[in-house]
């Protein structure tokens, strides 16, 4: 690797580096071109680089032009070179020459994500503005950046993520998608507040690709629940009710989760008054997702304080058959039991839940208590 002091030198030898090489490409290779033109290419990438991060003693506007001629007699020996094509696109856009910048990257396309990354991540850091001009002077939308995030969300660290999203909302701020994405990676590193704040400007965008318009509905009042510490359980309720009537979710799992949590959030607030609404929320998140475990216990435990003990016991049953070591479950199972007298099958299917979740107290608490009177007999 060549640090800053070198990198001077080099350009002063760079051309009868380039003649020494040429000259033993066309000893050795046949196509002597291809090399001639990756040689010119390679130099002229240096320079490229030298300008950009280094400010170099010679003027900006000189340096472009030296840069450009490198480029342009690459693409003469070897005119088909994407690297040069790539190069030109570059110089073009950062002196200004958007639109010719724009029809040569209109030649080899815009679809391969990795070639938008590293021609963008090279003019964003020269010159944010147009980077953005020539973006959209081209056509690419604010999806693909989207989509840029989301591969190097697989691989790469937050802030690689969280930079093409945010080029994303800057080169389509009203496309709700880009937002979203934001929303999404921040709420994954608990960021409650710029979750919160992205989702919002989500919600009030025009523009929705592979979102619904209930989603960042849903996502806020997820973030409200149970990322604020304390939960804004007002702004939670409000944000579901919105979610719900919109009713334009992206999947059906969405829906369903909307509705559970809307009902949560009423339990939360008051359950004894908001009985009856919480019946209904769950019956629809269940009618939408029959799989939906955490709808199923819920409805269940409304049933059981509305002294449905039958229909209760059903839920739970169903929500066991659907996920064996969901440990609420089998713990709200024997609380029906021990409603009806049952002992010994309450204390069994509170030992169940136990030993699936050491950790649930509420069931341990229950096991000594039975315990005690299962002695007493």
């Amino acid at each position: 690797m060549l640090d800053t002091l070198q990198v001077p030198i080099l350009f002063k030898h760079a051309r009868w580096i380039l003649v020494i090489v040429a000259f033993f490409s066309i000893l050795v290779f046949e196509s002597s071109s291809w090399l001639i033109a990756c040689a010119w290419t390679n130099v002229t990438n240096i320079f490229l680089n030298h300008t950009v991060f280094a400010s170099p003693e010679v003027s900006e506007q000189q340096q472009w032009r030296r840069i450009e001629s490198l480029f342009q007699q690459a693409l003469f020996f070897h005119p088909t070179n994407q690297s040069a094509k790539r190069g030109m696109v570059i110089v073009l856009a950062l002196q200004g020459n958007v639109e010719s910048a724009a029809e040569i990257w209109r030649e080899f396309g815009n679809t391969d994500l990795p070639i938008i990354a590293s021609v963008s991540s090279i003019m964003e850091t020269a010159d944010p503005k147009a980077t953005i001009d020539f973006w959209r002077t081209v056509g690419t939308t604010g999806q693909r950046f989207v989509d840029v995030g989301n591969k190097a969300l697989e691989n790469g660290p937050f802030e690689v993520a969280e930079k093409w999203y945010l080029q994303a909302t800057t080169v389509e701020p009203d496309l709700a998608d880009a937002w979203f994405s934001l929303g999404i990676l921040y709420e994954r590193h608990n960021m409650a507040k710029k979750a919160d704040l992205a989702y919002r400007r989500a919600s009030r965008s025009s523009k929705f690709i592979t979102i619904g318009k209930s989603s960042p509905f849903c996502r806020r009042g997820w973030v409200n629940l149970e990322l604020y510490s304390p939960p804004d359980l007002k702004t939670a309720l409000a944000v579901y009710d919105r979610a719900t009537t919109l009713n334009d979710f992206a999947t059906d799992k969405e829906a369903a989760d909307c509705y559970f949590y809307k009902a949560e959030t009423l339990s939360r607030i008051d359950m004894a008054a908001n009985l009856d609404t919480i019946v209904l929320l769950s019956q629809r998140a269940i009618r939408i997702n029959p799989q939906h475990i955490l709808s199923r216990v819920l409805l269940g435990v409304a049933y059981m304080k509305q002294g449905r003990f039958v229909e209760a016991e059903s839920e739970f049953v169903q929500a066991i058959e659907i996920s064996p070591k969901y440990s609420w479950a089998y713990y709200y199972l024997g609380q029906v039991y021990e409603q009806r007298g049952e002992i010994n099958q309450a204390f069994e299917l509170y030992k169940q839940a136990l030993a699936i979740n050491p950790q649930l107290t509420s069931a341990r608490d229950r096991l000594a208590v039975l315990q005690e009177i299962i002695n007493s007999r």
